[in-house]
């Protein structure tokens, strides 16, 4: 079976590679196309058996910095400020020594178990402790739409079991457990309806995307299938989003908020026109920015050395009372910095790894940096599948702590940023949770 499945991917990339010569498309893009696709056969393929967060990082990444760029040299290429052979080759290089970092030294997979799994949650004190941290997760989202509060990012994360739980959940024998499913995916939506802002709405769906396959024993037709689905219904939201914001917040020169029109404009295809389309496509492309780095640096600004990287990073990790000259987070900066444009001050731009890897330290720095970030994501990974062997709710949490570095648009420090304190705060709350008894969340021995 196994050699059957190679042969097929093998002739598909003879057949690819003859589509891209007759086509005339360069040697860089064709390479680049290819290792995208071969990530995302891998995600695939892995799907239903693992958590694949290092593929799922590496094919969005791809999908951001190679293929929604290609496809911009095609239809809009006064978006792209530098040759499309120039920006394949820092962009396809630094893509390959990233996915070097990240998979070659990986140890394990996370492997799922399902009928381990389904053993451990069909246990009458896990059901309850379970469904208890469900209901905390459940206030920590309800309590900021009444209180204003400076801990967003904590309360964002306690919420976050609330959807571990839910999927813990479906493993388990209990009557009713898509309820919490449901119930709890569903006010997300509203929250991300009434905001018009589905950030996280869309990283908890992948979340529940990874495990429903091994959930439901999918076969990988059915996993295409699920996965194709995701995909579209991303790009409706998407439309739907664009023509609510234009109408909302900027016809009327103000912020309002009408659920029954964001709805309206949800389900009725007129309102996705070309101009939606058009911006869907330029949403899932970092290339115009990435490319407009790569013009104006080092020609307009020389690279920095890593001296912004530093000081961003430390003002984003350090505590304001061990740092009183804290700045307050400016997502223009950078980009302004590095593009020489302007951006008022309702407008944010972030610089991502591969953008900020190339301003920072040169073409050749720009590979090392990717390479390192790519071997720090796996080492990070690594960790958490010993820890995945000993305690369960790691093993649901890994997407949690890394589903920001699935964001290959957003700026590289907050992300960064984010993880780092993801991670120490999962595990800090996972010790809280587990530390009277620990063995009832052993996973493996």
């Amino acid at each position: 079976m196994k050699r059957k499945q190679n042969i097929k991917f093998f002739i598909l990339i003879i057949i690819i590679i003859w589509l891209f010569l007759f086509d005339e498309v360069s040697l860089l893009s064709s390479i680049g196309l290819l290792a995208v696709i071969y990530i995302g056969s891998k995600f695939l393929y892995e799907l239903g058996n693992t958590i694949p967060i290092l593929e799922l990082i590496l094919f969005v990444s791809g999908f951001q910095w190679i293929i929604g760029p290609f496809f911009l040299y095609r239809t809009e290429p006064d978006l792209m400020y530098v040759s499309e052979n120039e920006y394949m080759f820092i962009t396809v290089t630094a893509y390959l020594v990233f996915i070097f970092g990240c998979l070659f030294f990986q140890k394990e997979k996370i492997v799922l178990d399902r009928k381990k799994i389904n053993e451990i949650m069909s246990r009458p004190k896990i059901i309850s402790i379970v469904k208890k941290i469900y209901w905390i997760g459940f206030v920590f989202f309800v309590i900021p739409f009444f209180i204003q509060t400076p801990l967003d990012f904590v309360f964002t994360l306690i919420s976050s079991f609330s959807f571990i739980t839910a999927i813990m959940m479906l493993y388990s024998p209990i009557t009713y457990k898509l309820f919490y499913v449901v119930f709890i995916y569903s006010l997300l939506f509203l929250k991300g309806a009434y905001q018009a802002v589905f950030a996280d709405f869309i990283s908890q769906c992948f979340l529940l995307i990874i495990f429903i396959p091994n959930i439901y024993s999918l076969s990988k037709k059915k996993v295409i299938v699920l996965m194709s689905l995701g995909i579209l219904m991303l790009s409706v939201l998407n439309a739907a989003k664009t023509a609510y914001r234009e109408k909302m917040w900027f016809d009327s020169g103000a912020r309002n908020v009408d659920i029954s029109f964001f709805f309206t404009t949800l389900f009725n295809s007129d309102n996705t026109n070309k101009k939606s389309n058009d911006s869907f496509l330029y949403r899932i492309s970092s290339g115009s920015l990435n490319s407009d780095i790569f013009s104006n640096v080092p020609r307009s600004i020389q690279h920095t050395n890593g001296e912004v990287l530093l000081e961003d990073f430390a003002n984003a990790i350090i505590p304001r009372f061990l740092y009183p000259e804290k700045k307050e987070v400016d997502t223009r900066k950078n980009y302004m910095l590095y593009t020489g444009k302007y951006l008022d001050e309702q407008t944010s731009v972030g610089v991502n790894a591969l953008g900020i890897g190339y301003a920072e330290f040169g073409i050749f720095g720009c590979f090392v940096f990717m390479f390192l970030y790519g071997l720090f994501l796996s080492s990070l990974l690594n960790l958490f599948v010993t820890k995945s062997k000993k305690n369960i709710l790691y093993l649901f949490s890994v997407l949690v702590v890394f589903i920001g570095a699935t964001k290959a648009e957003t700026e590289f420090v907050g992300s960064l940023n984010g993880l780092l304190k993801t991670f120490l705060l999962v595990v800090f709350l996972i010790y809280l949770i587990s530390r009277n008894k620990p063995y009832l969340f052993r996973y493996a021995k």
